[in-house]
């Protein structure tokens, strides 16, 4: 795996954070270089009380401009420092693709920054 070169970046925004007991959902939405607009949702789960990382489970999906969609499973790990979430996942995509996805989540400003690394 070579994560030296991802083989899509994109910036996404956060549009919806919904807050529960043990749990926060995120979905962003953007446009990933490749695979055109995207929208992702993303489940994480706190693994300590002081709810500054643990698991999360997400789905995906891209819109490219020949209009293929493709859907993706997520699953992955989370940590936050400050109001910065750093997201590390592995995706099962809809046409066989799997990849690993970095994901720099800032909550204040909403502003995302993604790379995605083919999985060998």
């Amino acid at each position: 795996m070579n994560l030296n070169t991802p083989i899509a970046e994109g910036t996404f925004q956060l549009t919806t954070t919904l807050v529960e007991e043990g749990q926060t959902t995120l979905s962003l939405e953007g446009h990933l270089s490749v695979y055109g607009k995207a929208w992702v949702t993303y489940t994480l789960r706190s693994g300590s009380e002081a709810r500054v990382a643990g698991t999360l489970v997400g789905n995906g999906r891209t819109l490219n401009d020949k209009g293929v969609m493709l859907a993706t499973e997520i699953t992955g790990v989370w940590s936050r420092e400050k109001e910065i979430i750093h997201v590390t996942s592995l995706d099962q995509v809809g046409n066989g693709d799997q990849s690993l996805t970095r994901y720099e989540i800032n909550i204040l400003t909403k502003e995302t920054s993604v790379k995605v690394f083919n999985v060998d």
